[in-house]
């Protein structure tokens, strides 16, 4: 970008390498695909993509914390229908694998506890 197609700045604005602020837009319409929608006690509830989740849901979700993860990805209807249906693990399991698979996203395999140098046998 040159000079002549910079943004106007204030004069009290500090000069930046990437202004998320003024490239959000283009950057979301490049990366983020298509919402998934899910079929849950009757409603349809509607999964953002996750690559327009918060960091943080990915964290809960990560963790194990579907309530958490669920607040901060789904509308608050879409939300209030989802704990309303009260979904069970092997549904959660699976709304997780069609929003990894719609998003091209992988999920990882929860990692196993290795076992401590303490409980090791000496040799």
């Amino acid at each position: 970008m040159t000079t002549a197609d910079a943004p106007e700045r204030d004069a009290g604005e500090a000069d930046v390498d990437l202004d998320l602020d003024a490239e959000d837009d283009a950057l979301r319409k490049e990366a983020v695909g298509e919402p998934t929608s899910v079929r849950i006690g009757g409603k349809v509830v509607t999964f953002p993509h996750q690559k327009d989740w918060p960091h943080e849901a990915s964290v809960f979700l990560g963790n194990g914390n579907s309530i958490a993860w669920a607040q901060r990805v789904l509308s608050e209807p879409d939300f209030k229908a989802f704990t309303a249906a009260k979904v069970r693990n092997y549904q959660l399991e699976r709304i997780i694998e069609v929003v990894s698979a719609n998003g091209g996203i992988t999920p990882g395999k929860p990692s196993r506890r290795s076992r401590s140098s303490r409980s090791t046998a000496r040799r």
